[in-house]
């Protein structure tokens, strides 16, 4: 079955190490919802079959629960939606209860959180609005208000980051009650504010980030998330649907400014 990627492109504030197309204009949240159900209903009559729908980013966490509802009520009038798992991605300074709540009663059935550290000295590096108590008390709240599937992002290599304080980070989020974790490795991309020599030598080395790249790995499976792919560990039942379309070579369509199919 064929999988449809949205691509939110708002965020608050740009992070300093990300590349990924996106921009401060919380005006244009409703013209954007908008365009995407317009984008969506040119598929309607080609009797598609879909299992998944992502919201990625960006911050997809902007949009209301209303604006949320509105694109996924136009997918299921527009596809032929089987079962499916509907990931959108949250920055946890972006939602609240009663967002988290409206999205669950919209449809969407995973939440992904961007924590990226459990260390706040880390996440005031990284340029994030969180610290790690709003991100503790994020997920908690997505699961009291019925989400079983809900993901966590963590980051390897930031400046200051040692083997001991990772470790210390990992063991704070699998405490949580999450069935997902993603890690990825920090890269300094082309363009970005820390694409400078100053940040290429305050970061992690390549030895650095071999040791912990393994350390995690380790560590995860000690706690029962079993790695599935490269950055991705999973509780049993807890695998992304939609990320699997990728590395199984499916199909899926691209919604948004910077998606492609």
């Amino acid at each position: 079955m064929t999988g449809i990627y949205i691509h939110v492109p708002f965020c608050k504030r740009k992070c300093p190490y990300c590349d990924f197309y996106s921009v401060c204009r919380p005006d244009l949240y409703e013209d954007y919802t908008q365009a995407v159900c317009r984008n969506i209903e040119a598929f309607k009559g080609r009797d598609i079959k879909c299992d998944t729908i992502y919201f990625g980013g960006g911050t997809p966490s902007v949009l209301s629960a209303e604006q949320v509802d509105r694109i996924i009520d136009t997918a299921g009038k527009c596809f032929a939606l089987c079962q499916p798992e509907i990931t959108l991605e949250a920055n946890p300074s972006s939602v609240d209860r009663e967002k988290m709540s409206g999205w669950r009663k919209a449809g969407v059935t995973r939440l992904s959180f961007g924590v990226q550290s459990a260390n706040d000295r880390e996440l005031g590096f990284l340029g994030r609005l969180h610290d790690f108590s709003q991100a503790k008390s994020a997920v908690e709240t997505a699961a009291q208000v019925g989400f079983r599937h809900i993901s966590c992002d963590i980051m390897l290599g930031v400046k200051g980051q040692t083997l001991e304080s990772l470790w210390d980070s990992i063991e704070s989020l699998t405490a949580l009650p999450v069935d997902h974790i993603s890690a990825y490795m920090l890269k300094i991309e082309k363009g970005t504010a820390f694409d400078c020599d100053e940040m290429r030598n305050a970061v992690a080395d390549d030895d650095m980030l071999c040791d912990m790249y393994l350390q995690t790995v380790g560590q995860l499976a000690s706690k029962g998330f079993l790695q599935y792919e490269i950055s991705n560990f999973a509780k049993e039942g807890g695998k992304s649907r939609h990320n699997l379309k990728y590395w199984h070579g499916e199909e899926y369509i691209g919604i948004g400014p910077s998606a492609h199919s």
